[in-house]
């Protein structure tokens, strides 16, 4: 109770939204701000595509992402797959990402699940984010909050401001104070 009073009253939060949008978390619809997205896609816009090159799950990261967020998701889908069945957890964010934008929030949670069980911060926090507003799977303020707090323990300082904001609308509600 005590940083839940902390957070409402240090950020002043008092009113209580009923869904992402009205939160501000998402406010284009997506688990993203458009912000957020355009810096995440960044980091491909630079990534040198030679033959051959996709001969780790890390290149096939790269190369992927590269390819999705340049607008060729048909050829950048399968390399994005392969990296994340392999187990790279940035290639699952990317897919998740990817499917939310698209609209399918079920296929972006699953892939984002598959992100924050490997400890990936930004899979965690979008988890979170879809946890609190039912965004792709039922909504879960405990289960949610705790993904936002294992965000912000593994170094995304953007999930501090989204636990403030939880604690705004549903900890006041609820009474109820998730742990780490």
């Amino acid at each position: 109770m005590y940083i839940k009073a902390i957070f409402a009253v240090a950020l002043g939060f008092f009113v209580t939204p009923v869904n992402a949008q009205q939160a501000g978390i998402a406010a284009d619809g997506g688990l993203m701000s458009l912000d957020e997205f355009a810096d995440y896609a960044s980091q491909f816009n630079n990534v040198q595509i030679t033959p051959g090159d996709l001969t780790t799950p890390d290149r096939e990261f790269a190369v992927g992402g590269n390819l999705l967020f340049q607008q060729n998701r048909p050829a950048g889908l399968p390399l994005l797959q392969s990296s994340a069945a392999a187990g790279n957890v940035e290639a699952a964010v990317a897919l998740g990402i990817a499917a939310d934008r698209s609209g399918d929030a079920v296929g972006a949670f699953q892939w984002l699940t598959q992100a924050a069980g490997g400890g990936d911060q930004t899979g965690l926090l979008l988890q979170g984010r879809a946890q609190l507003f039912g965004v792709g799977t039922q909504q879960d303020f405990r289960e949610g909050t705790k993904s936002l707090l294992s965000a912000y323990n593994a170094g995304n300082s953007q999930a501090a401001w989204d636990l403030a904001k939880a604690a705004s609308y549903d900890w006041a509600a609820s009474g109820d104070l998730p742990s780490a």
